[in-house]
């Protein structure tokens, strides 16, 4: 096959899986609200099988990155994707047969939930971040583009199917989704080879070895200030979104009305794709990193205090410049800032940061609605997301690598040049 057949097909094959993932995942992420109070679950028990789910996914991620680190170049990213869809597909299908299931069982559904479905979306991001340290041509931001096309989609069609059929039918939906997907994962190209490849080629580059979580964050600051600042985030917007649902029901709508908000968003990110590749050579990723957040916090703020349903519509256009740039940013601020051996894990506390922003905004969340009401949640909400976006300003202006990094890395080049003066 010609290099540039090989790359079409990297592109295919690639941006097939995101756009199968976003597909199936539409149930999980925007709609489990609607689901759970169908089932009964009220406010505070819905809070806190979100928490249960994103703290399952911190200890989850942490593992997964962790085999996936320790193994670089062992064993194939796609057989731990496939393996974690495999396990997603068995507790989508058990929560599908029991829809009468009580708080405690449904609790062990949702920790299998967080450490599986959840925990895919950075894996899925790693299995990009290899090919693009190897030096291959992948788009991530177009593969990215066609989960966005794909989520629009469902989002319509899964909010009139929850009206129509109710929880079993969209849970049904992923089900079927989940197994299409892991189709695609297990048909992907396999980067070990070349990375097994690159590692002979260059043994002193250390890709056999990688760093635990202190390390990452005490020796490079700027992306520990990052992963702050990203915890803050997921904080304000957990505690907006959690019940997402309700805000539209206030302002006359359904949960057609909610996969339709859904639309809105997803199709706002697709325009990405043009500026993304201009924007990073003029401004950088770090600033880029700083504006995402920052409109991330205002369209939580215009849809968190909305006067009607059509404004709460506009607000999903931030979602352009918002967490719609802040996805494609992510994956190529670990490039820029983590070394290769050490990118999946970095990647994985990207994850991280979510679950731990959400799990703690969810075990409070429903607490704070049933006692204070809506309006005071999102408010909190709100001024959580306006420190994430002063927390981020603040994060990029520190340094890539800690002073101890610098000092080994100039010593290193200053003996290499020594060896190579002494050889001459």
């Amino acid at each position: 096959m010609t290099e540039i057949g090989s790359e079409r097909r990297l592109h295919f094959e690639y941006g097939s899986i995101q756009g199968l993932f976003w597909l199936f995942s539409v149930v999980s992420f925007l709609f489990m609200t609607p689901v759970l109070q169908e089932r009964g679950f009220g406010s505070p028990e819905i809070g806190l099988l979100f928490a249960v789910r994103y703290i399952s996914q911190i200890v989850g991620q942490t593992a997964i990155s962790s085999l996936a680190d320790r193994h670089y170049g062992k064993i194939p990213l796609k057989w731990i994707t496939a393996g974690m869809t495999l396990a997603s597909i068995v507790f989508t299908l058990l929560f599908l047969l029991a829809p009468h299931a009580g708080l405690g069982p449904t609790i062990l559904i949702f920790l299998g939930f967080g450490c599986t479905t959840f925990c895919l979306s950075p894996m899925i991001d790693s299995l990009a971040i290899q090919f693009i340290d190897l030096g291959r041509r992948l788009n991530y931001t177009a593969c990215r583009t066609a989960g966005s096309l794909t989520w629009a989609a469902a989002c319509l069609f899964v909010g009139r199917m929850m009206d129509t059929y109710g929880a079993s039918g969209i849970l049904l939906f992923q089900l079927i989704g989940e197994g299409i997907f892991l189709s695609a994962v297990l048909l992907f190209e396999d980067a070990t080879p070349q990375i097994r490849q690159r590692i002979r080629a260059d043994k002193t580059a250390g890709h056999g070895y990688s760093h635990g979580p202190a390390y990452l964050l005490r020796n490079y600051p700027r992306y520990a200030g990052c992963i702050v600042a990203l915890v803050a985030l997921y904080i304000g917007q957990a505690l907006c979104t959690n019940f997402q649902v309700d805000v539209i029901k206030k302002l006359g709508g359904d949960n057609a009305s909610l996969g339709l908000a859904g639309f809105v968003l997803s199709m706002a990110e697709v325009p990405i794709v043009l500026f993304f590749g201009y924007f990073r050579r003029r401004i950088g990723i770090d600033r880029m990193m700083s504006c995402a957040v920052f409109f991330a916090f205002l369209k939580i703020g215009v849809q968190s205090f909305a006067p009607n349903l059509p404004v709460f519509l506009l607000a999903q256009l931030f979602q352009m410049l918002g967490l719609g740039l802040m996805y494609a940013t992510s994956v190529y601020f670990v490039v820029e800032n983590i070394p290769a051996q050490d990118q999946v894990k970095a990647q994985g506390f990207v994850n991280i940061a979510a679950g731990v922003g959400s799990g703690g905004a969810s075990l409070v969340s429903g607490a704070i609605y049933a006692r204070w009401g809506l309006s005071v949640l999102l408010t909190i909400g709100t001024a959580v997301s306006g420190l994430a976006a002063l927390l981020l300003f603040l994060a990029i202006r520190l340094p890539r690598e800690s002073a101890a990094i610098r000092a080994a890395a100039a010593e290193a080049k200053a003996k290499s040049a020594g060896d190579s003066a002494g050889a001459v």
